[in-house]
């Protein structure tokens, strides 16, 4: 027993490096990380087009889905199209490629923390951050 059991940051922080380790794991054969996977999911799967799109689907600031899109552009896994002022951004035919191996990433990321934490205990955890993401979304926008 931990003096930050109790910790809501603490715990949460832990269980974060624990799941991050097990992300980086299964996409270390990759030049790219598990949440710029979530993004070519997004694009691909998502029919999420726009940087604001795709940031909004992540929960994350449209400057680190830049610096997201900018590796992929980089690795030609997206391409970016300009209209007027708008960006659209497309995956490449190297992206679409990609996209089978990210999911089963996904898929081998979901088995190891069953297996780890157990079925039930992973749907409660998966459950509760869910709600509480929700929860302070609503209240802090």
């Amino acid at each position: 027993m931990s003096i930050f059991d109790n910790c809501m940051y603490f715990s949460t922080n832990q269980l974060a490096r624990h799941l991050n380790s097990i992300a980086d794991e299964a996409f270390k054969k990759v030049d790219y990380t598990a949440t710029q996977g979530f993004t070519i999911i997004a694009i691909g799967e998502l029919d999420k087009h726009s940087p604001s799109e795709i940031a909004e689907v992540l929960a994350m600031k449209p400057s680190t889905i830049t610096r997201f899109l900018d590796k992929l552009v980089k690795l030609e896994l997206v391409e970016r199209a300009y209209i007027g002022r708008n960006t659209q951004v497309n995956l490449t035919k190297k992206g679409y490629e990609a996209l089978p191996m990210v999911k089963q990433n996904w898929k081998n990321i979901d088995a190891k923390i069953q297996e780890m934490f157990g079925s039930d205990l992973a749907c409660k955890i998966t459950e509760l951050s869910a709600l509480a993401n929700t929860s302070y979304m609503e209240k802090n926008q």
